[in-house]
């Protein structure tokens, strides 16, 4: 499972890949995907990332390879824990 820290790990690596490590825009692009991510919202994360790869179409590897396998498990949890709830 995956929990608050290592998700939002994984929300600075994909900030990381597009804009660069240290710079200010990701750790806002950051702090603006931790709402919806701490409200179970992965799906509107997944979007913002599948945004900013068609935004940076040189990244779409990085991305993929970096941010992907785990947002994609992010995303079963998500859904396995909704599902208890059912």
């Amino acid at each position: 499972m995956v929990d608050w820290y290592h998700a939002t790990e994984h929300l600075y690596t994909a900030g990381h890949v597009v804009h660069g490590k240290g710079i200010a825009e990701a750790t806002r692009w950051v702090k603006a995907m931790e709402k919806p991510l701490y409200q179970g919202q992965t799906w509107e994360v997944s979007h913002h990332i599948t945004g900013l790869a068609q935004e940076h179409p040189t990244l779409v590897e990085k991305l993929q390879t970096e941010v992907a396998p785990k947002l994609t498990c992010a995303r079963k949890i998500t859904r396995l824990a909704a599902s208890a709830f059912v």
